[in-house]
């Protein structure tokens, strides 16, 4: 007897392109720093390379609202759930590196807790909140 995981193929399809697109986003960001911070180049090549971390984050987001553009309201509504609940997890978690920092004992980036959003918002998108609606 198969019970419903609440999974379908073409929904487990979009959220793996999704996650693949904010990973090569999140690799693109820090192989240009490692480059930047290790190489010297030249101008086109800066400017070039200077881009193409905010070309694949534009790419990302213009997917995703592709995707939450063909969803029915329900599904909307989980995802506006869980942007809000990233967005606060982001501030909070900027909050918590910007104080750990002030007093000594832990240095991040600020690139970190917005990575780490959009992290917690796959998370909490795929994860937690389909469960609340079942």
């Amino acid at each position: 007897m198969a019970t419903d995981c609440g999974w379908s193929w073409s929904r487990l399809r979009t959220l793996v392109v999704v996650l693949g697109l904010a990973a090569a986003s999140g690799a693109t960001e820090r192989a240009a720093a490692w480059i930047f911070a290790h190489e010297q180049l030249r101008a086109p090549a800066r400017i070039v390379l200077g881009f193409l971390p905010v070309l694949m984050w534009v790419v990302f987001i213009v997917s995703l609202v592709q995707i939450l553009r063909h969803t029915d309201e329900l599904q909307q509504r989980i995802y506006l759930q869980a942007g809000a609940i990233a967005f606060l997890g982001t501030v909070l978690l900027a909050l918590v590196f910007e104080y750990l920092e002030k007093i000594g004992i832990y240095r991040a980036s600020s690139n970190a807790a917005v990575g780490d959003g959009i992290w917690l918002f796959a998370i909490v998108a795929a994860v937690f909140l389909p469960r609340r609606y079942r």
